[in-house]
């Protein structure tokens, strides 16, 4: 499972780190969380305080992470329920022509 964001309260990545801890015990052992964030020591701290201590935490440059996330088997964009979330879209990953 790939969270791949900045670590602010509204990305929501103790939720996905939460979740992603909920449904470990019924994905194959050996599943993994992902962690694609500029600021991968916080990010580590984070799962771990989950219970999380195998996460992968890394930071890519923006031409890699479309690679990384389609390497992926499980994303989720999680987000507060605010009327900017319901009309955002992640368009930050467009290839350069």
């Amino acid at each position: 499972m790939v969270y791949c964001g900045g670590l602010s309260d509204w990305q929501c990545i103790r939720e996905a780190v939460g979740l992603f801890r909920q449904l470990r015990p019924y994905l194959h052992p050996s599943a993994r969380l992902m962690l694609i964030t500029p600021d991968v020591a916080s990010a580590e701290n984070i799962a771990l305080a989950a219970g999380v201590d195998d996460s992968i935490a890394r930071m890519l440059p923006p031409a890699e992470v479309h690679r990384a996330l389609a390497a992926c088997d499980i994303g989720l964009m999680l987000r507060e329920a605010t009327l900017t979330n319901h009309c955002a879209f992640p368009n930050r990953l467009r290839k350069n022509a």
